[in-house]
C-alpha cells in the first residue's frame, strides 16, 4: 500500500508540474516554483557549462525536481535526495534547495546538484536509495571517515566554473 501511495504522489507531481509549466523548454528539469525556473533560465542563458548540464539531462532517461525546503541537515545549502520514484527505465529524482536562493549564488548550487544528478544517471545508480548512497560514497574518500555529506569533487568543479562564467556573463553585460 505505502508503495502505490508513493506511486500515486508521485505521479501527480508530475502532472501539477507539467500542468503550470506549459512554456518550460527543459524536458527533464522541472520545479513547480517560479523562482527556480528563472534560476535554471537564467543559468542555462549564462553561463555554457550550466546550459550543457541541463542539455545533457534532457538528454537522459530521467526526470528531476528542483523544490524549496526550510531546512536541511548539516548545514547544507542544497541536496539532491536519495530516493528514487518513478521507475527503472525513468527514475524521478528530487533537488531540494534551503529556502528560496537567489541570484549568481543561487545558479550555481543548482549546477552542483544538477552535476550529482548527471553522476548518478550515468552510473545507473538510480536502482534504490542505497544504490545511490553507495555510489557516491565510492566517489568520496572523505565519507568513509565520517568527514563528509557524501560530495563529488565533479560537483564542486562544476559550481566553480558556473561561477566563473556568470562573474563573466557579468562583465561582459555591464560593458557600456
Amino acid at each position: 500500500m505505502r508503495g502505490t501511495t508513493l506511486s500515486v504522489l508521485v505521479w501527480w507531481a508530475v502532472l501539477t508540474c507539467q500542468i503550470g509549466a506549459a512554456d518550460w523548454p527543459f524536458a527533464h528539469v522541472r520545479s513547480d516554483e517560479p523562482s527556480f525556473r528563472a534560476i535554471v533560465t537564467e543559468g542555462y542563458q549564462r553561463s555554457a557549462t550550466f546550459k550543457a548540464l541541463i542539455d545533457e539531462l534532457d538528454s537522459q532517461p530521467g526526470i528531476v525536481y528542483i523544490a524549496s525546503i526550510a531546512k536541511l541537515s548539516q548545514g547544507m545549502e542544497g541536496a539532491l535526495l536519495h530516493a528514487v520514484a518513478g521507475s527503472p527505465s525513468l527514475p524521478v529524482l528530487r533537488v531540494l534547495l534551503k529556502g528560496h536562493p537567489a541570484g549568481d549564488s543561487a545558479i550555481a548550487l543548482v549546477a552542483h546538484e544538477l552535476r550529482h544528478v548527471v553522476e548518478v544517471l550515468r552510473a545507473g545508480a538510480t536502482s534504490s536509495p542505497t544504490a545511490m548512497t553507495r555510489f557516491f560514497a565510492s566517489l568520496d574518500a572523505a565519507h568513509s571517515a565520517g568527514m563528509s555529506k557524501l560530495e563529488t569533487e565533479a560537483a564542486q568543479e562544476i559550481a566553480a566554473r558556473v561561477r566563473r562564467e556568470l562573474q563573466q556573463s557579468a562583465r561582459i553585460n555591464a560593458r557600456p
